[in-house]
């Protein structure tokens, strides 16, 4: 995948509010994606606005969320196969795909899972038990990274998606994002910063 076209996920607002706050939205939005992509591994990847962007866009958009894909086809296939899903059709609005300009030359952001184990992962006992955990939650919170809560549908049971938003380099090889659409510190890729609305 190399993300050459991009599209918009944007809460939809007819008449006011949603009465659902945008974070809560794009929960939702990634959980419904997600299983798409599932269709299509490693096809598409996701960003959202940075905090810095999120103070001068209305408040909802902080459920907004970028698709970038390879091809137009590709963003064809999401937008046929999101709409037809009637969660998505009745709350989110997808923008038009975009080519990503030949010569854009601004910057490149990197959307990385951060792993934060579960309790019952750990395989200490005694004081160690959780502790690594308690770090890693302790170093989210500090950077200031995005979370999404999410429900399994193999177990029925909710977790947290941690991501972090770093610095990235312009993309030049194919890059392979996981089934929620982000990098993992073992392979990673970057996105450009497009300007949000």
């Amino acid at each position: 995948m190399r993300p050459q076209w991009y599209c918009d996920a944007l809460p939809l607002i007819v008449g006011g509010d949603t009465g659902t706050s945008g974070p809560v939205l794009r929960n939702r939005m990634l959980g419904l994606l997600h299983g798409l992509f599932a269709q299509r591994p490693g096809t598409f990847a996701v960003a959202f606005p940075g905090r810095d962007r999120l103070a001068a866009l209305p408040p909802l958009w902080t459920g907004a969320l970028r698709v970038f894909a390879s091809s137009r086809e590709d963003m064809d296939w999401l937008a046929e196969n999101v709409m037809s899903q009637p969660w998505f059709r009745d709350y989110v609005r997808l923008s038009y795909p975009r080519a990503v300009p030949d010569d854009f030359c601004g910057d490149w952001v990197r959307f990385v899972r951060y792993r934060v184990p579960s309790l019952s992962s750990d395989r200490h006992e005694g004081e160690e038990h959780g502790q690594l955990r308690k770090r890693r939650m302790e170093a989210a919170s500090k950077s200031q990274m995005t979370y999404f809560i999410l429900r399994s549908a193999g177990t029925g049971q909710r977790f947290s998606l941690v991501v972090n938003r770093e610095q990235g380099e312009p993309q030049r090889e194919e890059c392979t994002p996981n089934g929620y659409g982000f990098c993992v510190t073992s392979s990673p890729f970057s996105l450009p910063e497009l300007p949000w609305a």
